[in-house]
Parts: C-alpha cells; structure tokens; sequence
C-alpha cells in the first residue's frame, strides 16, 4: 500500500458512519438527544388530546409487550383490552397504534419523546381531517 493511502483509509471506517444504513443518524450523532424505547413493556401510559374538554386515556402494557399484542384502556368503567402496534420510527419518535370498534377503525399516535418519561403527539383517528395535537407521560 502506498504511503498516502494509509491515513485515508484509516478514516474510512469513521466516515462511514456518519449515518445509518437508511440515511438517519448514527448512535453518535443522536447521544444527546432524547432515545424511545424500542418496547412499551411494562408501561402504563396516560394520553391527553387537547381538546374542550381534553380527552385522557391511559393503556397500560404487558410486561412481555412486544411489537403488536394486546393493551388495557384502563379509563373505561371496565377496562378493555384493545389490540395496539408500536414501531420505533427515528430515535426520538415512535408510532403508536390502536384498532377499534366493529369496523376496524385506526388510532395513531406519532409521539415525539422530549425525555425518557414524557413527550407530546399527533392523534389521527380513521376518519378525521387534521391530527389533534397532544401529550403523553409514563407512569
């Protein structure tokens, strides 16, 4: 190997990653940002839209929760449970879903973490417009 090639490829394996294989930051870049967790195992969360009067739900999780399964709405005279899908989709946001009633209508939340125990959303439910903004906490 030539003498000027050695410094050259030395630095190659840094610029490589600069970004992830999909074109978002690398584990580096995001170190002071804010991390979603990869499972809401374990969790209970509380689910405030804004509104007039706010509209609060709260789900609590299983603690061996995966990606899809079943949640609890604990805000119901009798708590129901209700399939969910939860997806990590950058490193401080993730997608939260729910299916509802007879038709099969859709809930989302894209959330946006600001810590490890809170953060706010965008609500769309099948049907509606324009997402509702809102935030969330673990408790």
């Amino acid at each position: 190997m030539k003498p000027g090639l050695l410094p050259f490829v030395l630095l190659l394996p840094l610029i490589a990653c600069g970004e992830g294989g999909d074109g978002s930051p690398s584990d580096a870049q995001v170190s002071g940002m804010v991390v979603a967790p990869t499972s809401l195992s374990g969790l209970t969360l509380r689910l405030v839209r804004m509104g007039d009067p706010p509209v609060e739900d709260v789900w609590a999780f299983p603690a061996d929760a995966g990606p899809e399964g079943m949640a609890m709405l604990q805000t119901m005279e009798d708590p129901l449970p209700l399939p969910y899908r939860y997806e990590k989709t950058a490193p401080d946001r993730t997608r939260l879903s729910f299916t509802a009633g007879a038709d099969g209508d859709e809930e989302v939340y894209d959330m946006t973490w600001t810590s490890a125990s809170q953060g706010t959303f965008e609500y769309l439910a099948s049907g509606d417009a324009e997402p509702i903004p809102g935030s969330f906490q673990v408790e």
